[in-house]
């Protein structure tokens, strides 16, 4: 992430184990680049190991990004 981007997080649903995060736009009111979703995704799995990422824009148009991850059997 670019030096002094903050996201919020906010934990809109929760079932069985896994949470639903809603991630805050960038400054510019964008969906983060690829390389913050990777930091974000990261540091949510300290949070929750099984969880969604819901990822809009300001406007909350067309542009939508998710991602999902759980833990794989060892």
């Amino acid at each position: 992430m670019p030096e002094g981007e903050r996201y919020t997080l906010t934990s809109i649903a929760q079932k069985r184990g896994v949470v639903v995060f809603r991630c805050s736009p960038d400054a510019s009111g964008n969906i983060p680049p690829r390389a913050s979703l990777l930091k974000i995704e990261k540091e949510v799995t300290k949070l929750a190991h099984e969880h969604l990422l819901v990822f809009a824009n300001a406007a909350q148009t067309a542009d939508l990004a998710m991602g999902w991850s759980r833990p794989r059997p060892a």
